[in-house]
């Protein structure tokens, strides 16, 4: 699986934490995911790993989309740099 992909699969599976009415146990579940998943790919000491965990350290909508729209950054500048 690309970097892209794990991107992709994580910005879809933020839909459950919608999807759940924004239940704090889905958004919890998702953010451990995407938090491991960044940590795996970039390390625990990159710029995204840090930044998203300073994003979900607090449970509210504001974090949670501010959370999904770095992803898609993160998703953006990998496509751009693949060229």
């Amino acid at each position: 699986m690309t970097k892209q992909s794990l991107m992709d699969a994580l910005i879809e599976s933020g839909w459950l934490v919608i999807k759940s009415g924004f239940d704090e146990t889905y958004f919890r579940f998702w953010a451990q995911n995407a938090k491991d998943c960044l940590d795996f790919v970039f390390g625990q000491d990159s710029i995204y790993s840090q930044h998203f965990r300073r994003l979900i350290q607090e449970y509210s909508r504001q974090h949670f989309f501010a959370a999904v729209l770095l992803l898609g950054q993160i998703r953006l500048t990998l496509s751009v740099n693949d060229f």
